[in-house]
């Protein structure tokens, strides 16, 4: 590919927005990711998994709804019928003042219950130099864990080496669930379920 670079569907290449010092390594590099920090452009290889979008063509969609059913800069997925809010840096707080934040905003750190919401959710998770909080916990040394939201806990993706005896609060980092001390402040998710 070189320096010439195409879009899938056959569209002109007339607009792009590297990153400072890209593209880079074209002989091994010829698919573009977005930053999901800045939004800019990066090559990469082509045989990496990432997270995608795909475009559509709108005259064989069904019409928007008439509102967005998310304020404040939050993601809505329509599989969980949810709102997904990132809150970091500036606003890191403890596991229980992050629950106590979410539950302001009349929703719970996010709990995730397969791995479709996991890779959503885990995209939030390359904003900060924190694994952001979720709403695993445990009141029993780890035995067993639950969710702030009080749903079932069926799907713990937990990264490998997790549990450990670090803390009952967990993180979500974007390879698993990891647990941490309580006191910890990170960023967090929080989800409104509609």
């Amino acid at each position: 590919m070189g320096n010439n670079w195409y879009w899938t569907d056959g569209g002109k290449f007339d607009f792009f927005d590297w990153s400072n010092g890209m593209p880079e390594n074209l002989q091994t590099q010829n698919c573009v990711a977005i930053s999901m920090i800045d939004g800019r452009w990066n090559n990469e290889n082509c045989f990496i998994s990432k997270p995608y979008v795909c475009a559509i063509n709108s005259a064989a969609t069904t019409p928007p709804p008439s509102a967005y059913p998310c304020s404040g800069g939050f993601l809505y997925y329509e599989p969980t019928n949810s709102c997904y809010g990132v809150y970091t840096h500036q606003e890191d707080q403890t596991w229980t003042n992050s629950e106590s934040y979410c539950e302001s905003l009349k929703g719970h750190l996010t709990s995730v219950h397969n791995y479709a919401e996991f890779r959503l959710i885990g995209a939030f998770a390359s904003y900060g130099k924190y694994a952001p909080w979720c709403g695993l916990f445990s009141n029993d040394g780890g035995r067993t864990w639950q969710w702030s939201d009080k749903s079932s806990a069926d799907y713990l993706p937990w990264q490998p080496g997790y549990p450990s005896g670090s803390g009952p609060c967990v993180a979500l980092a974007h390879s698993g669930l990891i647990n941490a001390d309580c006191n910890q402040e990170q960023p967090m998710i929080c989800k409104i379920q509609l």
